[in-house]
């Protein structure tokens, strides 16, 4: 009984199971866009986040018009920051994420979470410039999370997008489409003692998407459960297969 589950893990892709752990515990994590109105959610935000939850990894923020920002060197540019970098967090209008995807892709980044909005959920126009930014980072070995999402909660690697969920982690993992519904998801659980391994609020989906975290979740020996909101899906063939493959390793509640 017990190899049963080690032989359906075979099946999942080794290669989605080994690259996202890169998202979930970054070692540096870059912060584009920084606004000088401190009333906004922007990358002001993320910075505050990741140094309130004592992030062990380099924090690296990018900004035209900022010098320092809580002790920390800012860069204009992704690609005049030293090192690799494992997730970039993209704060930046719409109309800056082209030449900002290149330069994560100058760079060599692994994810581009891409907390922007104005993509393909707003119609034709938006649409076209996610495929371009889409495209660019294919070609470029860059990831995309998202765009329109806030990315990735994970307490034992010390990121969230709030400061006000759990620090400690537990055994559930969640991922969701909808960065609001996941915010009432994981507090709601918070109140009935119910922690988070990780979650993803993962937007439109334009590169990684639901099948690939249900994947990455199913192989995932701190996920003991799999909890999945999803608004719409990029494969229904993929998707049911990786429901089928992972329900038979752990309850998955969709």
């Amino acid at each position: 009984m017990e190899i049963f589950p080690y032989l359906v893990m075979d099946c999942i892709s080794d290669v989605v199971m080994t690259d996202l752990e890169r998202l979930f515990y970054p070692r540096s994590v870059a912060v584009v866009g920084l606004s000088n109105d401190s009333g906004s959610f922007s990358g002001r935000n993320w910075i505050d986040n990741l140094l309130q939850l004592r992030f062990k990894g380099q924090i690296y923020p990018v900004s035209r018009t900022i010098k320092e920002y809580r002790g920390l060197k800012v860069y204009q540019t992704i690609t005049e920051i030293p090192g690799d970098i494992d997730l970039i967090i993209i704060s930046v209008p719409v109309q800056y994420t082209t030449q900002t995807m290149d330069q994560c892709v100058q760079k060599a980044a692994g994810f581009a979470q891409i907390y922007t909005a104005g993509f393909s959920e707003i119609g034709e126009r938006g649409a076209a410039i996610e495929k371009e930014i889409t495209e660019i980072a294919k070609k470029g070995g860059v990831r995309i999370v998202g765009p329109n999402c806030m990315g990735v909660y994970c307490p034992d690697g010390n990121i969230s997008w709030r400061t006000d969920f759990p620090s400690e982690s537990g055994e559930v993992a969640l991922l969701s489409q909808s960065g609001f519904n996941a915010v009432n998801i994981i507090n709601l659980a918070a109140s009935r003692e119910v922690r988070f391994t990780k979650v993803v609020s993962y937007g439109n989906a334009a590169d990684l998407n639901e099948t690939d975290f249900i994947d990455y979740f199913a192989g995932d020996p701190e996920s003991k459960v799999i909890g999945v909101y999803v608004e719409g899906i990029r494969s229904g063939v993929s998707f049911v297969e990786a429901l089928r493959k992972t329900a038979r390793i752990k309850p998955v509640i969709v």
